[in-house]
């Protein structure tokens, strides 16, 4: 069946269109000595979500055991992979050789998140 441009565009026209930054985290040869630094990082991390620049962050996991590769993603918000790249380098990890990152832009377009906040319990659970 073929498809007219204009029903591609009322298709899109709805979709949220937001433009954000997937950051692709590796581990350097050097990785097994974080350690030292891993407070700093986590602060680092914090501050990110604390300001509003982090909307999703975390470790790639092996699926049969569910551990941490080593490897991991942050999704920023931001103005370019310029910007970005200029937070990243302010990273412990980074700074110290442990990890690399490689930056791509990314529009959100589609997809469904559910958060369900139970005040008697202050319980959260993301669907």
């Amino acid at each position: 069946m073929a498809t007219t441009q204009s029903t591609v565009d009322r298709m899109r026209k709805d979709f949220v269109g937001k433009k954000l930054y997937l950051v692709f985290l590796r581990p350097t040869e050097t990785a097994d000595s974080r350690d030292a630094v891993r407070e700093h990082h986590l602060t680092f991390v914090r501050e990110l979500e604390q300001s509003g620049r982090l909307f999703m962050a975390g470790p790639f996991i092996d699926d049969r055991t569910d551990t941490p590769t080593g490897s991991g993603l942050f999704i920023l918000r931001g103005d370019s992979s310029d910007e970005i790249d200029n937070i990243m380098q302010k990273d412990t990890y980074f700074t110290n050789d442990f990890r690399t990152c490689e930056i791509q832009p990314w529009r959100l377009n589609e997809g469904f998140i559910a958060v369900n906040l139970n005040f008697s319990d202050q319980s959260l659970t993301l669907n």
